[in-house]
């Protein structure tokens, strides 16, 4: 058993970690050491569980790990730390590689270690976080150890949760501030292609009509054969400044959308030419307009982030529209990348169909691992539209 003032001491131990220490990472590595230090143990890594991706992820351990922060991912369920957050229960492992639920990754040497003690850190009854702490000999006695631990995760879940949720919220502040300026950006450039197009094309092709229809009207008494000539060219001119009106409107509004509905209008859209082989399974139901705009949009950047970045020979797009959600995927073969980093102010793109997703009340969710492709999935709540 844990005396008091053993208990005392740990509990000022993991105050003091965590008052000295702002970042999550910073907190997660501080009460690490502590723990390390309390219950004689050789590591001890530090999980957080985000219930909405059904994931645990790596935010601090004891040097030199602590510099694999963000970088390790495991799914609810799976190995040890997994098994305990979807149960809620201690996990106590005198030798790991004699038990089925643990699971070797090779960045975290587990070779190095045998026994393993793995406790949940709760927030009343919802596990938000896991502790995982390693020894390199086999243990026999773990009642203390286990009793010991137990103490750190209920002090530090509700502190290292806080920090987790106020550095998150920092962080999307500033993704927040920079996609607002990349959108402005965005629209100044698009307002100067529009002006450019206007002037050098239907601004010009008017001028050039006018031009036209002065010299006919000047040879309308003289010269008759003029006249049907140069209306003839005022005509072809008509036409084209006509087409040149049309793209522009086309490029501020897809069109195909109200024309052929949203199913034929990604079928559209993916039929790439170059190789790229597509596979569209759309559910053929009308949303709502702006809905349609958003998920056409989003599948516009998707599309563009596959064509300029996976190198993908696939792509494969998956939209089912439910009674109270509808949910689109798209998945490409390519070379994928570490989806840790696609909240960085590198990855416009993701961050700007993120923006659109939540814009409409919607998530955005990316898979992807350096070699495995990429999957992109969006949830939009679903309000079905009055012409249903």
């Amino acid at each position: 058993m844990v005396d008091k003032i053993d208990q005392l001491n740990l509990l000022r131990a993991v105050a003091s970690a965590t008052a000295k220490a702002s970042d999550p990472a910073q907190v997660a590595r501080a009460v690490a050491e502590v723990v390390v230090k309390s219950v004689g143990a050789d590591v001890c890594f530090v999980h957080m569980v985000d219930l909405e991706r059904r994931r645990i992820s790596l935010i601090g351990a004891t040097p030199p790990f602590d510099l694999l922060t963000g970088s390790i991912e495991l799914a609810i369920g799976d190995g040890v730390a997994g098994w305990v957050a979807e149960t809620g229960e201690v996990a106590i492992v005198p030798d790991k590689w004699k038990d089925r639920r643990y699971r070797y990754i090779p960045e975290l040497k587990g070779e190095n270690f045998v026994s393993l003690v793995s406790v949940p850190m709760k927030r009343g009854p919802v596990v938000v976080g896991v502790l995982n702490v390693h020894w390199a000999k086999e243990l026999t006695d773990f009642s203390e150890v286990a009793e010991i631990l137990s103490v750190v995760g209920s002090l530090l879940a509700p502190s290292l949760e806080s920090t987790l949720l106020l550095d998150r919220l920092a962080k999307r502040e500033h993704e927040l501030a920079r996609f607002a300026q990349v959108t402005i950006d965005s629209q100044e450039s698009e307002r100067k292609r529009i002006a450019t197009d206007l002037h050098d094309g239907i601004g010009q092709g008017l001028l050039s009509l006018l031009f036209h229809l002065d010299a006919a009207e000047g040879a309308a008494f003289d010269d008759p054969a003029s006249v049907i000539s140069e209306l003839s060219r005022a005509k072809e001119l008509a036409n084209r400044t006509f087409e040149e009106a049309r793209d522009s409107i086309r490029r501020l509004r897809p069109g195909v959308l109200d024309d052929l509905g949203l199913r034929s209008a990604l079928e559209s859209l993916f039929r790439v030419p170059g190789g790229l082989i597509s596979s569209v399974d759309v559910d053929d139901v009308r949303l709502e307009s702006h809905l349609e705009i958003a998920i056409f949009r989003v599948c516009q950047e998707a599309l563009s982030n596959v064509l300029k970045h996976s190198h993908a020979n696939s792509v494969a797009v998956k939209l089912r529209i439910a009674e109270d959600e509808v949910v689109l995927s798209v998945s490409d073969d390519g070379v994928g990348f570490d989806s840790s980093l696609a909240t960085s102010e590198d990855h416009f793109g993701l961050l700007g169909m993120r923006e659109r997703a939540e814009l409409f009340g919607g998530k955005f969710e990316i898979y992807s691992k350096a070699g495995f492709g990429t999957r992109l999935t969006f949830k939009f709540p679903n309000h079905p539209s009055p012409a249903n």
